[in-house]
Parts: structure tokens; sequence; C-alpha cells
């Protein structure tokens, strides 16, 4: 009994005791759970088989159903129409959102009305014997669409129409102008297994036990399609039971651990040892986030791109900072901390009590805090670094302010990282003060002075031993000025906590942007030794290994059979889906790919080479492949060969045709025009921080100057320097020149290949780093947004619990004045920026349509001459100097 009592009293033993109990029982109940689950385990999938048929029904139906919706509402505007005439249509349909759906509408053989989407290779009649009203897939190619036929009365005129949506892309382009479109994902994602649709009434064989499939019924009772789900096997079941078993353990230990902080806090809220207050404190925290690491918070509870380490990973702390979200979650404990640190300092420094004086206390606590200081500042810009470097994010690549989730969340921690900065060195300095004030009780300006110059000159020498220094000693002077001048407000001036909040606050930002700038030109210098790298690279195994990947690819060969069974095939159309599907796509090279049948003819072909095959010069047709063949074959300029793999298709029965992947090596060529960017990024846009028409590039044979790419036409003097350059030991080197009064930074690489000796120089003009104050305020605006957000939330706080703050005329006299300056300020950027957005549309379709009457007046006139059509094609690409594709 006395046990039982002394617990009650004891709140802490209490609560962990509590904690330690629910945790066992639950273990206790999930151990017998998944027991069951294993010795019930026939039941147990067949159970969950059907239950994964049964959503999956549902979502397809549902699917068909909001379909079918869309299509009824359209034909109640189409009832309402005036007339049969286009532009009667369109004003019936203006009022319904179509931007996902095609419509085309039919009188005859005549086409009346089509939308943007339609394509136009789908006609109402083809070879599917449907009713009208029917539900049904339809593969057009690289896009498979939910289609249904019907009619509609159109005053009195039956008229018919096709009304679909595409509901999966078979190919990929470059994501910046492409989202991808896949009904077999959505349904993955809904019914939470990967499911795999098949777009076709016949019914798909299912071989594999540790599948299952059954068919999609339209809504007419018909079969259209079919879906292969995979089963999920017993250990799976029993991981993640064991994983949400474990979740709500976790939970527990977590709100057992948050109950053990209150009762802390409310132990040592009237302790009178600052510092002891300031360990525990500390120590809680830490412990805390440690806690979240071992429990997996929050990647066990929710998924998200913010938790992905794609994103931003950094070995910082032991994994502390993993991902956006781990890094927010760090910082925001550490600012906790170091703000408990700041205003622990001030209460000592406001205490009447008197510490010890002693000069020589003084001089070695200087001297400490010195030593501090400089490391933390070292310190500082190693994270500022580590957020520019080792994320995906460009901050300032994009000028429009429209933030994506993940680039507000860096911003914010960019922004954490400064506070925690500021905060830790102003708590240093105030303490500091404290102990000159108790020694020498002299003119505090002195201490101000003093301090700045010996940390000035400090920061100057520390800055010049290392061999690499973080930041550069004009931001560390910046810092050290500020941190100064709000120890001397805090000390000096009894501000509000809110005035001096916004000042931590503003500082903070300002010190964090100016060094986030810094590190993105180091990472824009950065991006031309990427850009030489890539250049300079050894290919021929990188081809081979590109080549064999994407042969031997399932989705490359599942493709090739489908292409080769399809007797109505655009083997263009499927040449195109593997590429853009491989990592060819990715990659700045020329590069295609084609189908050949087994007489060794061409079938067709995607890419940007297409190489004259007759296989028959190559491997002996009746030998049948079984292998791949990769081989090189040389061409009449000597700075190129081509790299080829063919590789067999084949089904279960016989050998169909032959699939080609090939590569063109060309020492002249960078691979930047391979392919339109909106295809394909390439690795140098797709890593590069610059834009390449930013760069100026010098490509030197033997010391001779053979291509020059970009704007940059150097001189003698010039390549002289460039050529004289000492190397490092890594064949490379920076270089500062001035050239046409302008400064230029290179970065030189030497490759020595087989014959030759190569030297790459990638140049960027000075003015083009993006250092500036637009990328300044655009960082500033957003941590200004948040600003304003955070005063919001405190004064609704403020004013409901303690209704007493109030705001002098002058200080509403400003907060007037800045409420009614940003309102516009924010309506006429997003004016102008619509309006650019408007004009620059405007002048790319009047671009756009200028070209193609170009070419539509070339082809013409050269067609009626009786021309060769293919060479026509070519040369009108050539004599225009216009990319576009037939």
């Amino acid at each position: 009994m006395k046990f039982i009592h002394y617990i009650k009293q004891n709140k802490t033993l209490s609560i962990l005791l509590s904690v330690i109990f629910s945790i066992f029982i639950i273990g206790i109940i999930g151990n017998k759970i998944i027991n069951d689950r294993i010795e019930n385990w026939s039941s147990t999938i067949e159970e969950k088989t059907k239950s994964t048929e049964q959503q999956s029904t549902s979502y397809l139906n549902n699917f068909q159903q909001n379909f079918i919706s869309n299509k009824k509402n359209v034909e109640a505007k189409l009832n309402n129409s005036d007339s049969l005439t286009f532009e009667s249509i369109e004003k019936a349909l203006s009022k319904i959102d179509l931007s996902n759906n095609f419509l085309a509408l039919f009188q005859k053989d005549l086409l009346l009305y089509w939308n943007e989407n339609y394509d136009q290779q789908i006609s109402f009649d083809d070879t599917l014997n449907l009713n009208l009203g029917e539900t049904y897939f339809l593969n057009s190619g690289i896009d498979i669409y939910l289609l249904i036929k019907d009619s509609v009365k159109v005053k009195n005129q039956k008229v018919k129409f096709i009304f679909g949506k595409v509901i999966e892309k078979e190919y990929e382009l470059n994501p910046f102008y492409f989202k991808d479109v896949s009904l077999s994902s959505d349904l993955s994602s809904n019914v939470k297994t990967e499911c795999k649709i098949f777009y076709s009434p016949k019914s798909v064989k299912n071989k594999d036990g540790r599948k299952y499939s059954f068919p999609i019924i339209n809504n007419k009772d018909n079969n259209i399609g079919s879906v292969i789900f995979v089963k999920q096997t017993r250990e799976k079941a029993v991981i993640e039971l064991e994983n949400f078993i474990f979740i709500i353990q976790s939970l527990l230990a977590l709100l057992g651990y948050l109950l053990f902080g209150l009762v802390l806090y409310q132990k040592i809220h009237s302790h009178k040892s600052l510092i002891l207050k300031f360990i525990l404190v500390s120590l809680y925290l830490i412990t805390l986030r440690y806690l979240l690491v071992l429990i997996k918070f929050p990647k066990s509870i929710f998924t998200s791109d913010l938790l992905s380490d794609k994103i931003y990973y950094s070995k910082f702390i032991y994994g502390l900072a993993n991902s956006p979200i781990e890094l927010f979650l760090t910082l925001s404990i550490f600012l906790i901390i170091f703000y408990s640190a700041l205003r622990y300092s001030i209460r000592f420094f406001k205490k009447e009590t008197e510490v010890k004086n002693s000069k020589t206390i003084f001089i070695l606590l200087f001297i400490f805090f010195l030593i501090i200081y400089l490391l933390s500042l070292r310190g500082f810009g190693a994270a500022i670094r580590s957020f520019v470097f080792d994320t995906s994010i460009r901050y300032f690549q994009n000028p429009s302010l429209n933030f994506t989730s993940e680039h507000l969340l860096m911003h914010i921690n960019v922004l954490l990282m400064g506070l925690i900065s500021i905060l830790g060195s102003a708590s240093f300095i105030i303490i500091l003060f404290k102990q000159y004030q108790s020694t020498f009780k002299k003119n505090n300006a002195i201490f101000f002075i003093a301090s700045l110059i010996v940390f000035l000159i400090s920061i100057f020498i520390f800055s010049q031993i290392q061999k690499q220094p973080q930041s550069t000693i004009f931001i560390k002077s910046i810092h050290i000025i500020l941190v100064l001048a709000l120890a001397y407000i805090v000390a000096f001036y009894d501000f509000k906590f809110i005035t001096k909040a916004i000042l931590f606050y503003l500082t903070a930002s300002f010190i964090s942007i100016i060094t986030l700038l810094f590190y993105n030109s180091e990472l824009e210098k950065e991006s031309l030794k990427t850009t030489a790298n890539v250049i300079t690279r050894a290919n021929d195994n990188l081809y081979k290994s590109l080549i064999t990947e994407t042969l031997l690819d399932n989705f490359s060969m599942r493709i090739g059979v489908e292409a080769f069974e399809n007797p109505n095939a655009n083997f263009n159309s499927y040449a195109f889906m593997i590429w853009s599907k491989s990592n060819l796509q990715k990659e700045s090279m020329n590069s295609s790919v084609n189908f050949i049948d087994l007489n060794g003819n061409l079938l067709g072909g995607f890419g940007s080479i297409y190489p004259k095959i007759n296989i028959n010069k190559i491997v002996d047709t009746n030998n049948v492949i079984e292998e791949i063949q990769i081989f090189e074959e040389n061409l009449e300029n000597d700075s190129q060969k081509l790299l080829r793999g063919i590789f067999p298709v084949k089904d279960e029965f016989s050998f169909l045709g032959y699939l080609d992947v090939s590569i063109l090596s060309d020492i002249n060529d960078f691979g930047f025009n391979s392919h339109p960017e909106f295809i394909s990024s390439g690795k140098l846009n797709e890593k590069a921080i610059l834009k390449l028409d930013k760069l100026a590039i010098l490509d030197y044979r033997n010391k001779e100057l053979k291509i020059v790419y970009g704007d940059l036409n150097p001189s003698k003097e010039m390549n002289a320097t460039i050529l004289n350059t000492q190397l490092t030991e890594k064949n490379d080197a920076w270089l500062d020149t001035d050239f046409n009064d302008s400064e230029y930074i290179i970065y030189i690489k030497k490759v020595l290949l087989n014959n030759f000796e190569r030297i790459v120089a990638v140049a960027l003009r000075d003015k083009d780093l993006s250092i500036g104050l637009f990328d300044f305020f655009k960082v500033f605006f957003t941590h200004v947004i948040v600003l304003l957000i955070l005063i919001g939330f405190y004064l609704m706080i403020f004013y409901r619990r303690e209704k007493k703050y109030q705001l002098d005329l002058r200080t509403q006299l400003l907060w007037a004045f800045l409420i009614i300056s940003l309102i516009p300020l924010l309506l006429i950027a997003y004016f102008f920026r619509d309006i650019t957005d408007s004009k620059n549309a405007e002048a790319t379709y009047y671009k756009l349509g200028k070209r193609s009457f170009s070419i539509e007046s070339y082809l013409a006139d050269h067609f009626a001459n009786g021309e060769n059509k293919l060479q026509t094609y070519f040369d009108a690409s050539n004599d225009l100097n216009i990319n576009f594709t037939i």
C-alpha cells in the first residue's frame, strides 16, 4: 500500500510506469494478433484478395461513373446550342471544364467540332463493335484513352460525338513540361497494392500464383480490360502488423515523454539556478529529438515529398537532417534551446547580484567565447552550404514567387539556422558584457567597441589560416556587427517582447540570405566544373551500359512484343515509348531506338539519329541472336562512331524481330541540341545551376582551338592564358581573367585521348552570377510573409489570454502604413506577372505560327516541283533553321 501511495504522490514515476505498462500490454496483444494471422493465413489472404478486388472494382466503377456524368453534362450543354456551327458549340460548352477531356462532334463523315485535346487519329467509325453510350479503352499508340461514343440532338439534327480522356501515358518527357497520367498508379495508391491494368477485352493469362486477376466491366456489363495485382505475402503482412504495433507503442512513448516534460517544467520553473534550468531544458529537448528519430517520427505516420532524402540529405548530427522535415524538426529544437539561452542570459544580465570580480576570469571567458563564436560562425556557414549543395532545390533558378512546399520549407530552414546563430551569439555577448560590468565598471561603449575590433581581427586571422574557410570575411564581419548591435539594444533598451523578436528575426533573415546567396554563387561556379566533366567524360563504357540497360528493361521487352504482335503498329510511336522511358531520355547525347524485322529491314524508330540499317551486314540472321550484340560502326567523319546494340524480340512461340539501340559518339558534339528541351533536359540541363546559354565553352585539341560554344570570341592572348595555366594533379584549374572589359571565371579541364590532348574551358562572365537585389528580396519577401503570419498568431493568442496588449498611436500608424503599402504592392506584382505571362504566351504562339507558315510554304513550293519528300523535310529544317517533326 505504501508503494501505491508513493506512486500516486510521484507524478514522474506514475507517468513512467503507466507508459511502460501500456507499451507492454500492446506488445502482448499485438503478438497474439500476429500469431492468429499466421495460423489462419489461408483464409486471411483469401479475404484480403477479395477485399482488394472489391476496392479496385469500386474505384474503377466510380471512375467510369464520373466520366459518364461529365459526358452527360456535355450532352445537356449541346442541347442548348443555337446551331451546329463551331462558334455556337464553343459558346455552349464554354462553362464546362474540358481541360482533361477531349470532345469531337460528327455529322455523317464531317467533323463539326473538336477541342484542343482531340487526337485526330481517333475516328467515330472504328473496328470495335460497341454500342452507343458504352465505355471502352483505346490504345492510340503512346496514349491510352477511356472513350464513349454517343449521339445527341442539336436543333432537331442528330449528331454523333466521341468523348474521352487520357488515362495512361506510356512515355515520359522533361518533368518541367510533362504531367504523368496513370490509372494503374492511381489504382495502386488507392488500394495500397501494386496493380497493373491491361486495357484490352482479351483476357490476360495469369500463370503466376503470386498474382490475382479480375476483369474490368463497363457500364453495359461488358468486359473491356483486366487488372492484375500482387497478392500480399505472409511475411509482408506480418511486417505491416509489426510496424503498426510499433507506431502505437511509439506514440505512447512520445506522449509519456511529453507529459514527463510538463512535470519537469513545473519542477524547474521555480528553481533559482539559471544554468541548471538551461542544462535540463537542453537535455530534455535533445533527448526528445533523438526519441523522434528512434520512433521514426514523422515517417512512420505519413509519407510526403517533404520526407524524401532526394530533396535534401545531410549527415549533419548523425541522421537528424535526412529530409526537409527532419531538418526542420532538428532546427526547431535547437531554436528553442538557443532562445532559452538568450532568455536566461538576459535574466542573468538584469539580476542585481554581482558576479565574481576578476580580470583573469573575464579574459579567460572572453577567449573561450571568442573561440566558440569563431567555430560557431564556421558551423553556420557549413550548415548554409549544406542547404545549397546537399539539396536538389535551386533557390534562385526560377524567378517566380510561386514556391512549392519543398521550396518554402527549405527557405524557413535557412531562416531558422540564421535565428539559431544570432540567438546563440547574442547570448555569449550578453554574458560577457555582464562579466565586464562587474569587473571594470567603466564606460559600456568601450566594451562593444573593443569587442568589435578584437572579433574582426580574429575573424580575419581565423579565415586566413583555414584551407576552406566557410563563408567570407565580409559576411562574418556583418554578422558580429549585427550581433553586437542587438546585444546593445537588449541591454540598454526596454523594448516590448514582440519588438525585440522582430529585430532578431529580421537580422537573422538578412544574415542567412546573404550567406545563402554567397553559397549559391559558389554552386553556380561549381556548375562550370560539372559541365566540363560531362563533356570530357569517357563515354564508350557509359554508352554500352545504357544500350544494355535499355534493351534488357522489362518495359522495353513488353513494348517490343506488343509492337510486333500489333498488325497496325506504328513502330515510331513504340520506339518513342521505349526511348522516353529509358535513361537515354535523360542524357545529353544523340541516340535512337529502332525496330527491325527478321529480314533486316527498318520498320520504324525514334531519336536524333536514324542509321541506315541492314542487319545482314552485321550478324547472320540464319543463326538467331540469343544475346545482346554490341558493336562499333565507324563513320565517314573521323570524330564520329556509332555504338549499336541489337537484341531479339520473341514471344512464347517464336522470334518476332529485333530491337536496336544506337548512340552516336561524336567528340565535336557536346550534346546540347540532341533533343528539344521539352523532350529531354539532358544531364547538363538537369544538373546545371546555370542555363547553358549563360556559358561559353572553348574546346582545344593539341593546343589549337577547334570549337567555340556561346557568344565568347577569345583573343590570342586569352587562348594563350588558358593554355598556359598551371594545372593541378587532377589536370584542372580555375582562372580569373579580363576580356573586352568583362571579368570571366573559367574552369579548365585537360584529358588525354588516344592520339591527342584535349583541353576544355568553360567560362562564365562574372556579371551573370545570380547575386543581386532581386534574389535577395525574393527570399526576404518569403521571410516577411512568414513573420506576418507569426505576428498574427501571436496577437490572437495574446489578446485572448492576456487582453492587455495595446498598440500606441505611433505603432498603429506604422502598421497601417505597412498594410496600405503592402497590399497594393502585392496586387500590382501579381497583376504585372499575369500580364507578362500572357504577353509571353502570345509572343510564343505568334512566333510558332510564323514558323509553321514558313514551313508550310517551303514544303508546298518544293513538293510542287516533285522533289523527294523525306529530303525536303531535312532541307526545310536546315534552310529555315527550325526544328520540327512530321
